[in-house]
């Protein structure tokens, strides 16, 4: 599948039935795919994070420099919330999100008795309100869409072990156990708030995975969504756990981040920053200033990370050194109009920074130095026209 202006176009399929799927075998599929719609048109190469990609992608670049390859973000944010949700005993972050995967173990219990008991399904159904889902274990977030869909029949689950059907439907004694045992976590409270917590926590990551994987252009606002949603999820552990935002310290938090960033990092290219760089919006006042937590944002310029991203990216772009230079005068003239109030337009600045540079509705603006460069320009042809 290729990704372009006009959207998603279907470019190939291969049968690779019985073939050995390592990096160089997929990189020939690329390079053959990218060579058939001609190297210039391709900006990147998107795949999921296995090692065969990795080395793929890697020879993909080593072909063509000015193609990069991009770890599929909506795979990273996946396998982070996997890690939360599933952590291995493995590792140092298990002890800090055990109690995760012994809410998902309780949430998957209750939703498994209710669907496969007859008793406890049929009851279910005469209060019911949304139905329990079956999700497929091959779905993004599997985990949290299964607890969210039993948060939202929370009521519906009380009215259930509250019948009176269930009050007196009698079975063998372990049956009965187990219904004893599903009353008493349904009617917990403080079960219900550790899920909604849970939630709350994953709601921003789930919102980015979403956002993420539309069919539109996303590059270019990724870096940002990424910082933002896990200054967000610190807000809400903090406020949950009643720890003070700038000096508080929270070891839940401290593990979800360094999930969430060793995922970043692994997915990070310079390409994203590159993008980042062009957005108007992050040179802009409204969102320096930064969230409610207080912490004002680095303009793209100042972040020493984006800025030595974006070098790498020009140094691929662009081979001649007289146009790396051109590019980073021009780079330095963006810069420098930074706040956004030298836009030569009558509409709204907020109507403009969520664009990308490179977006259409952007092609209007102009940059004062850039309209007195253009004055300028045409002085001077009319002066040489006067001459001869």
């Amino acid at each position: 599948m290729g990704a372009s202006s006009a959207g998603p176009i279907f470019l190939k399929s291969i049968n690779s039935s019985g073939v050995v799927k390592d990096g160089g075998y997929i990189a020939k599929l690329f390079i053959k795919v990218i060579e058939d719609v001609d190297p210039k048109n391709v900006v990147q190469v998107i795949t999921d994070n296995t090692g065969n990609m990795k080395l793929a992608g890697t020879i993909v670049e080593e072909t063509f420099p000015h193609i990069f390859w991009t770890p599929c973000i909506v795979h990273c944010l996946n396998l982070s919330l996997k890690s939360m949700c599933q952590p291995s005993k493995k590792l140092a972050h298990f002890t800090s999100c055990a109690w995760i995967l012994k809410e998902i173990g309780y949430v998957s219990s209750l939703k498994n008795f209710v669907v496969n008991h007859d008793m406890a399904h049929a009851i279910f159904q005469k209060h019911l309100e949304l139905s329990l889902l079956k999700v497929a274990e091959t779905r993004f977030a599997s985990h949290i869409v299964m607890t969210s869909r039993v948060y939202k029949v929370k009521f519906s689950l009380e009215k259930m072990v509250m019948d009176d059907e269930w009050k007196n439907y009698k079975g063998d004694k372990v049956l009965e156990a187990r219904e004893r045992e599903i009353k008493s976590l349904v009617m917990d409270d403080e079960w219900w708030d550790k899920v909604e917590y849970f939630l709350k926590c994953t709601e921003l990551i789930i919102s980015m995975l979403r956002r993420a994987d539309l069919d539109i252009s996303q590059l270019h606002l990724i870096y940002d969504m990424c910082d933002t949603m896990i200054e967000k999820v610190k807000l809400i552990v903090f406020e949950h756990e009643g720890k003070d935002l700038i000096n508080g310290q929270s070891e839940f938090f401290d593990t979800i981040q360094e999930i969430l960033v060793a995922r970043w990092n692994k997915s990070d290219t310079p390409l994203h920053c590159l993008s980042h760089f062009l957005v108007p919006k992050y040179y802009h006042e409204s969102w320096l200033q930064g969230e409610d937590n207080g912490i004002r944002r680095l303009a793209p310029n100042e972040d020493r990370e984006i800025v030595s991203n974006r070098i790498k990216c020009f140094q691929r772009y662009f081979k001649n050194p007289n146009d790396l230079k051109q590019v980073s005068l021009e780079y330095g003239a963006f810069c420098s109009l930074s706040g956004g109030d030298h836009f030569n337009i009558d509409e709204s600045v907020n109507e403009l920074v969520e664009l990308s540079i490179d977006e259409p509705q952007l092609e209007g603006v102009f940059f004062e130095n850039e309209v007195e460069n253009l004055e300028e320009d045409d002085s001077m042809e009319e002066i040489e026209e006067d001459d001869l």
